[in-house]
């Protein structure tokens, strides 16, 4: 499972394998904190919490990375709708990009 979770940040750091490496461990921290929540939870959605995890944790830390700031807007439009169909879901006004 942390090959696929791993697979996932590294797509999302374009590469970057120690940025991919250093996300992956908050991850991990993460899921050991909430280790009474996940131990219930049945193997599939262990795997999509821990992707969908994966995934913030990286945002928050592209926005604290100054050198990963330049990822942002690519995983932004890896992993949110477009405009339109952000205010077709109801939504409102998308967030800027920065």
């Amino acid at each position: 499972m942390s090959a696929r979770v791993y697979a996932v940040l590294r797509r999302l750091s374009q590469g970057d394998d120690p940025l991919a490496e250093d996300v992956l461990h908050e991850t991990f921290i993460k899921a050991w904190k909430n280790w009474p929540v996940l131990r219930d939870l049945t193997e599939e959605k262990h795997a999509g919490w821990l992707i969908e995890v994966a995934v913030n944790t990286a945002i928050d830390v592209f926005r604290r990375n100054e050198t990963a700031r330049e990822k942002m807007p690519e995983v932004w439009t890896s992993y949110h709708p477009p405009e339109s169909a952000w205010n077709s879901y109801g939504y409102g006004e998308p967030p800027t990009v920065f």
